[in-house]
């Protein structure tokens, strides 16, 4: 059995290959010849060569289409991220879809040439793995049959860092700056409420997203930005690390899809309160438990409950230990890596993948 992971989304492809290839299981990666720096394994660990189990289409050719189904067609099964699944459909090996978020929520119901190809690809594609609750409900909407729940192999680290800020409480903020769908505004005017009355606070943002000087200026207005560490858009993994391991606390968004995303799993990985918003019934549903995040969406929650834990740190430790704990749990790799494998399996074999559910 040959497996194809085509696409490196943030460096999940090459974590995940890389995971796959140490428990037995022979697969390869495909990504761009020439990635963006978020996607690039030499930034993920600093590679001075990629491995030989990498391959690469030229994304700076227009024959790059070409490259991909031709490399696919190498490959019993292809394990195709975002829309790879599109390549995957039209090189005529059985194929498992990977979806990711924007692609399955937003893209495949579109009515231009690649939402109508995607969903055709759902549909054509031997399984559908998602990977979180949110991914569900799209799945219901498209009435896609061919469905099952896996979480990702996370790449994370456990090794805590001793916080340089020990007399200051220190908010880790990464979510890029889209008030619309992350909904920054509400929590940048919770914080500079708190900032009021608090003097050993401190907030680390990534200056990312459209609505970044808009959230700037409220920093600026309310005069709290002196209580602001802005770092670039663009961190190598292990800078991100530090920080997130600095933090007291970790805050995400409070959007309109209510699930976890990247930056609330590597939160938990990391065993820290995270403050967020999700749907609570997304979660029993495909973890049969409730990750222990500090769950608000109000500007009036954020503001009591963010409060509440920096006046309460032993409160907050309780919450980081319950939430690496909840995460060891869901995200334990060995358990995903045979899940995957029974389906690579099962979809070569034509047997049932029944012990999956």
């Amino acid at each position: 059995m040959k497996v194809l992971v085509a696409g490196n989304l943030v460096n999940w492809g090459y974590h995940f290959v890389k995971v796959l290839r140490e428990n037995g299981i022979d697969a390869e990666l495909l990504m761009p010849r020439y990635p963006k720096k978020s996607g690039d394994p030499k930034t993920f660990e600093k590679l001075e060569e990629y491995p030989a189990w990498i391959k690469f289409w030229n994304n700076k050719k227009w024959t790059w289409k070409f490259e991909v189904i031709s490399t696919m067609r190498k490959y019993d099964l292809i394990h195709a991220i975002t829309e790879l699944p599109i390549f995957a459909m039209i090189s005529g090996k059985p194929y498992v879809a990977f979806p990711t978020g924007s692609d399955i929520n937003e893209l495949v119901f579109q009515k231009n040439l690649r939402g109508i190809l995607l969903n055709w690809a759902y549909k054509r594609a031997k399984k559908i793995v998602l990977s979180g609750p949110v991914l569900i409900e799209s799945a219901n909407k498209l009435k896609l049959k061919n469905t099952v729940c896996i979480p990702s192999p996370w790449a994370h680290h456990s090794v805590k860092i001793e916080n340089e800020n020990l007399k200051k409480f220190t908010i880790f903020y990464p979510t890029r700056h889209d008030w619309k769908i992350k909904g920054n505004d509400k929590f940048l005017y919770a914080f500079s409420e708190v900032c009021k009355g608090v003097d050993d606070i401190k907030l680390i943002i990534i200056k990312h997203g459209v609505d970044i000087d808009k959230s700037l200026k409220i920093l600026k207005q309310k005069q709290c930005h002196n209580k602001v560490e802005i770092i670039n858009q663009t961190l190598e993994h292990k800078s991100l690390i530090s920080y997130y391991n600095k933090a007291d606390i970790v805050v995400d968004s409070f959007p309109k899809t209510d699930s976890l995303g990247l930056i609330g799993l590597e939160a938990l990985s990391f065993g820290k309160p995270l403050l967020s918003h999700i749907k609570p019934e997304f979660y029993k549903n495909f973890y049969d438990e409730i990750p222990p995040i500090i769950n608000c969406e109000s500007k009036d929650e954020i503001y009591f409950k963010l409060k509440e834990l920096i006046f309460n740190q032993e409160k907050c430790k309780k919450i980081g230990a319950s939430s690496q704990k909840w995460f060891e749990r869901n995200y334990n790799t060995q358990n995903i890596v045979y899940k995957f494998k029974l389906l690579y399996e099962s979809i070569l074999s034509g047997k049932s993948d029944h012990d999956l559910k």
